[in-house]
């Protein structure tokens, strides 16, 4: 082919793949997500089927027993700024005269519209569509925390439906949001983020949560998409200007490496964030169990962390038989911290029922051992063959690479000479241990607080810095892929790169093919964010928030 054949052609693709990704991003801007997919699965209107023709209402915060200071109610929909009106004028002749400033909060006493009795003052906020949380018109109104007064005011919504012939009712779970989504305010990893904001107990959940809230997690999958976008155009170019059939299509060298490296880094991002280690511990905590020989100092630490009597402490061997379990925040991590039986090697000959208990109890111990992603091994320097053999049990049971760190306990009661002497014993007892550089030596007093701390701060720090060796994501700047709906895209989209990368290395050439695989990696990214869906998928999201969101 001559050079200016070449050139020729790569304006041509050039050109086409402009037009391609315009298009593209007409369809994003231009139409929400969901008209497009109902005109796609459907083919008719969606405002009737979603009765998104409603006005609706619902309570934003949540009042408890004896009431709180203000309570939110939010209104929904075209009929929105109407019913504040009704609800706001004593008379009819003032109806009309009643204006609102959007977004400017306003005091109002509200009013039955039965009676004209006064149901409360309220601060008043307009949201005229479409620069709204749901991209209708909405309405907030703020009273006091009150259950008698919401109960009073909904009576009104209620009677203000019927007496004006108004499309008013409750939201369902979740509306508000659903309606955002609709209307192209929020994709659905931002939904997704939303609610697990809303249900974040730690410090970690909540700001991955937010992160994916402000759009972080979505604009990865848009960046991905671009990229699949951008070779998806530049094969279907050479297929629809090459005179010979797309089956017999020779691909240039110098393409097939191109798209060969932009799939092998995206396969690499894609791994990368699947085979990220945060999800499971912003998900399920950090679990964090405690062992050690008996009388070593387990209960007093469970004790001393909590402030509580959770474990009862006793001078005798084998008082903690079952594991016990606490929750636990501290450093933007949630552990769940077990107590645990102390290992010792349990008599055969004629065991009474004690013994028989602690011996269940030591065997629960091993068995928990290899489901934690934490182990703080107690060693009393005062019984310290005790603890060397219950250090060897617990390594021989020891089947995964986890953190380890070993509290030299009771610090306080033994010499500086002591402590070296215990130091050195358990680095000798730890030698056969591939993964040293996760175990950590601390000496420790069970009963102080400072100590405990200086336990959780190492605890915290070492995982951090486990993370960050295995992971070179931001750990405080990118969003953690935790959603089982996103895996399975991705897992599926990692299936059909793999196929296309394994016919380019074989020099299998087949472009409708290779275009097929592309565009499904294209549709599973589009699933999850939102752009093609189903009304099971959503509806399984959205029933997981409250009716005022």
């Amino acid at each position: 082919m001559s050079t200016h054949c070449v050139e020729r052609w790569w304006i041509i693709a050039l050109a086409f793949f402009l037009a391609r990704v315009t298009c593209f991003s007409l369809n994003s801007s231009q139409k929400s997500p969901f008209l497009t997919q109902l005109r796609r699965t459907h083919g008719r209107h969606p405002v009737n089927a979603l009765q998104q023709d409603h006005t609706i209402y619902g309570l934003g915060t949540c009042i408890p027993k004896g009431g709180c200071g203000i309570a939110v109610v939010r209104i929904s929909g075209p009929d929105s700024l109407r019913v504040l009106k009704l609800l706001t004028t004593k008379d009819d002749i003032s109806l009309h005269l009643n204006k609102w400033t959007p977004r400017e909060a306003k005091l109002c006493t509200l009013y039955s519209v039965v009676d004209k009795s006064t149901i409360d003052n309220a601060i008043t906020i307009y949201f005229p569509s479409p620069n709204s949380y749901t991209g209708d018109d909405v309405v907030e109104i703020h009273t006091h925390g009150s259950k008698g007064v919401i109960s009073e005011l909904f009576s009104n919504l209620i009677h203000i439906s019927k007496s004006h012939n108004l499309k008013i009712r409750q939201a369902e779970k979740g509306e508000f949001t659903r309606r955002a989504f609709y209307s192209g305010k929020l994709d659905l990893t931002q939904v997704e983020g939303l609610r697990d904001l809303i249900a974040s107990d730690s410090h970690y959940k909540k700001r991955d949560a937010f992160l994916k809230y402000s759009g972080s997690l979505g604009t990865i999958y848009k960046e991905w998409t671009n990229t699949l976008i951008g070779i998806l155009a530049r094969l279907e170019a050479r297929i629809d200007f090459d005179e010979d059939s797309a089956n017999d299509l020779n691909l240039p060298e110098y393409e097939s490496e191109l798209i060969k490296k932009e799939l092998t880094i995206l396969l690499g991002n894609i791994n990368k964030r699947l085979n990220d280690k945060r999800g499971e511990i912003i998900d399920r905590g950090i679990k964090l169990i405690l062992l050690g020989s008996p009388n070593a100092g387990k209960s007093s630490f469970m004790n001393t962390l909590c402030s509580r009597d959770v474990s009862i402490v006793s001078d005798v061997p084998g008082t903690t038989r079952d594991i016990i379990e606490t929750n636990y925040n501290c450093n933007e991590f949630q552990f769940k911290v077990l107590d645990t039986a102390g290992i010792r090697i349990i008599s055969q000959s004629l065991p009474n029922d004690h013994d028989l208990i602690e011996k269940i109890g030591i065997k629960k111990t091993l068995d928990k051992l290899n489901e934690s992603n934490v182990i703080i091994f107690f060693f009393d320097p005062s019984r310290a063959d005790e603890s060397k053999h219950a250090l060897k049990i617990f390594r021989e049971h020891l089947d995964f690479t986890p953190i380890i760190i070993v509290c030299i306990s009771k610090e306080d009661l033994i010499s500086r000479e002591q402590l070296e002497l215990c130091i050195n014993d358990i680095r000798m007892e730890l030698k056969t241990l591939s993964f040293k550089s996760n175990v950590c030596l601390l000496p420790v007093c069970n009963l102080e607080r400072e100590s405990v701390e200086k336990v959780l701060d190492e605890v915290y720090s070492t995982i951090h810095n486990s993370l960050k060796d295995n992971n070179s994501v931001d750990l405080d700047m990118d969003p953690v892929i935790n959603n089982e709906r996103h895996k399975s895209h991705l897992n599926s989209i990692v299936y059909s790169i793999n196929s296309t990368l394994s016919m380019l290395n074989k020099g299998e050439v087949n472009l409708e093919i290779i275009s097929e695989y592309l565009r499904e990696c294209i549709n599973q990214l589009e699933f999850i964010v939102g752009k093609r869906t189903n009304e099971d998928v959503l509806d399984s999201i959205f029933k997981t928030f409250c009716i005022g969101k």
